[in-house]
C-alpha cells in the first residue's frame, strides 16, 4: 500500500507542475493567424494606405465604367479578388444591393459578386453568413447578420470608409476582429454596393480560450482524484499483486491530466446549455451500462469472490461519480460558472465510464480464466 500512495503523490506533483506550466494549446492555423496579425499591426500605416486607394481606386473604375457591375468584374476582377503585401495574402469583396420595387417592403440584402471563394459569388449575403456561422458554432465572436447592410450605410461616393467588425478568417476559417475599408458603388445602371478589403487585427480564438483546470470545481477535482487511490487501495488490499491496482492509478489519472489541460474556447451560454444537455442524455446510456455491470458482480459472486469483492468497489465508486455527474445546480448567474458544472460533469461522467470498462475488463479475464480451468 505505501508504494502505492507514493506512486500517487508522485502523480499528483507531475500533474500540478505540467498543468502550470503548459500553454494553452495552440493549432496551425492558430500560429499562421497571430503572425499575420502580428504583421497587420506592425504595418497597419502601410496596409491601411494601400487599401485606402485600392478600394477607391476599384469602386471608381467600376462607377465610370460603362459596363454593368457584373460585367466590370468580369471584365477586369474575375480570378483577381486575392492580391499580396510583402507576401501576405488579402483579398477583395464586393457586393452588390439586391433592388427591390419601390411598392415592395422588403429588407435589405445583398449578393457575392466577387469572393476569395469562388463558390459565394452570385449567393445571397444572408445565406453566404448562415453558413459561414454554421461552420463555427463554438463561438462569442461571429458574423453579424446585418454586416453588409451597416457598411453599405457607413459608405460613401468616392470616399473611404472604415469600420472594426467580428468576422470569420476566410483562409483560417477562425474567429477574428477584422478592420475594413469600404467605399460606395454606384454606376449609371443605378446599381449600388460596396468594396471592401480589410486585414484581421486580433484572434478571438486565441483570447477566448482557456484550460479546463481554470474553470473545474476544485473541491470536485480532489474528490475525484482521491477516488481513483481509494480504488487503487482497495484493488491492492483484495487482489493477489499491486500491478492492477498501480496500473489503474496511473491510467485513471493520466485521464485526468489530459482533461484537465484540454483546451476550448468560451462558447455562448446557449451553447454551454447545448454541452449540458448532451452530457445529460448520456447518462441515460450509462445507466444501462450500470444494469449489465449488476449482472456481472452477480456472476463473480459465484465463482470469484476476491474478484467479487474488487469489482463491487470499483462499481460502487463509479455509481458515486454518475451521481456526481447527474447533480444539477441551478443558481448559476454567469457563463464562467455553467462553464465550471458543465466541466465537472463532464470528468464526472467520463471517469464512471472508464471504471465501467474496467469492470467489463475484469469480467472478460475472469471468463477466459474460468474457460482454462
Amino acid at each position: 500500500m505505501f508504494s502505492i500512495i507514493l506512486v500517487y503523490i508522485v502523480i499528483i506533483i507531475i500533474q500540478v507542475i505540467y498543468t502550470i506550466n503548459m500553454p494553452l494549446y495552440s493549432s496551425s492555423a492558430d500560429k499562421l493567424l497571430d503572425e499575420k496579425i502580428k504583421f497587420n499591426i506592425e504595418n497597419h500605416d502601410k496596409l491601411d494606405k494601400i487599401f485606402s486607394e485600392k478600394v477607391l481606386s476599384i469602386a471608381n473604375e467600376i462607377n465610370n465604367s460603362d459596363l454593368n457591375l457584373q460585367a466590370t468584374i468580369d471584365k477586369y476582377y474575375k480570378d483577381k479578388s486575392i492580391f499580396y503585401v510583402d507576401n501576405q495574402e488579402y483579398y477583395i469583396s464586393i457586393v452588390k444591393k439586391i433592388q427591390h420595387p419601390a411598392t415592395e417592403i422588403k429588407s435589405i440584402n445583398f449578393m457575392h459578386l466577387l469572393s476569395p471563394n469562388s463558390r459565394e459569388n452570385n449567393m445571397i449575403d444572408e445565406d453566404v453568413i448562415f453558413d459561414t456561422k454554421e461552420d463555427l458554432l463554438n463561438t462569442h465572436h461571429t458574423i453579424s447578420q446585418m454586416l453588409n447592410n451597416n457598411i453599405f450605410n457607413l459608405s460613401s461616393l468616392g470616399q473611404v470608409s472604415y469600420s472594426k467588425y467580428y468576422y470569420i478568417d476566410k483562409f483560417s476559417g477562425l474567429s477574428i476582429q477584422k478592420l475594413a475599408f469600404f467605399a460606395r458603388i454606384h454606376n449609371k445602371y443605378n446599381e449600388e454596393g460596396v468594396v471592401v478589403i480589410g486585414y484581421d487585427i486580433e484572434n478571438y480564438s486565441t483570447n477566448t480560450k482557456f484550460k479546463y483546470s481554470e474553470y473545474i470545481y476544485k473541491t470536485e477535482l480532489v474528490f475525484v482524484s482521491v477516488i481513483t487511490l481509494t480504488i487503487a487501495l482497495l484493488m491492492s488490499k483484495f487482489g493477489k499483486s499491486n500491478f492492477k491496482a498501480i496500473l489503474l492509478l496511473v491510467v485513471t489519472n493520466i485521464y485526468i491530466l489530459y482533461f484537465i489541460n484540454t483546451t476550448e474556447n468560451k462558447a455562448t451560454n446557449s451553447y454551454e446549455n447545448v454541452k449540458s444537455d448532451q452530457i445529460n442524455n448520456s447518462l441515460l446510456g450509462l445507466t444501462f451500462l450500470t444494469g449489465v455491470n449488476i449482472y456481472i458482480i452477480q456472476e463473480m459472486y459465484k465463482k470469484n469472490r476476491k474478484l467479487f469483492i474488487e469489482t463491487s468497489f470499483v462499481f460502487a465508486i463509479s455509481i458515486i461519480l454518475l451521481l456526481i455527474a447527474c447533480y444539477k445546480s441551478t443558481n448559476k448567474n454567469t457563463l464562467n460558472e455553467l462553464i465550471g458544472a458543465r466541466i465537472t460533469n463532464q470528468l464526472a461522467f467520463n471517469l464512471c465510464v472508464i471504471l465501467n470498462v474496467i469492470i467489463i475488463i475484469n469480467f472478460i479475464i475472469h471468463s477466459f480464466t474460468s474457460i482454462k480451468k
